[in-house]
């Protein structure tokens, strides 16, 4: 499965990522993606939410807290 880049827009503004090399460390791992299939074949275990609505929700909590303490990290 192909992870997405980011939250799909679901209002008005458009979400973009964006990549600044200059950030870049030589110990950066390029990509990383998780197999739930052993856990899943083990325990039974399903998602109960979407990777979209996590992202969605993360970015709202986000976006909420930093309105209420703009100095929050």
């Amino acid at each position: 499965m192909p992870m997405p880049t980011s939250p799909k827009p679901t209002g008005p503004n458009q979400i973009r990522l964006l990549d600044d090399p200059s950030l870049h460390r030589p110990v950066d791992v390029a990509v990383s993606c998780g197999d739930p299939t052993a856990i899943r074949s083990d325990t039974g275990w399903q998602p109960e939410l979407s990777l979209d609505r996590t992202l969605v929700d993360l970015l709202e909590y986000w976006r909420e807290r930093l309105r209420r303490d703009p100095e929050a990290d």
